[in-house]
């Protein structure tokens, strides 16, 4: 990936409510990175969108 090519968002909790909204009107653009507890849901929406998916939880510290 690189940031050349415009704008990177990244969006943690992907594939929630409000980030599964948000990732495709972002996707146009910009490049995404995807980041997601669910790892099947987040490699959906990576595809859809042609996002990096990151499977992660952000409540965990390591």
């Amino acid at each position: 990936m690189s940031t050349d090519d415009g704008p990177v968002y990244v969006l943690i909790g992907a594939t929630g409510g409000i980030g599964s909204a948000v990732a495709p009107r972002l996707a146009g653009d910009a490049q995404l990175v995807l980041g997601a507890r669910t790892e099947s849901e987040l490699k959906t929406l990576a595809e859809d969108t042609g996002g990096d998916a990151f499977p992660l939880d952000a409540t965990q510290y390591d």
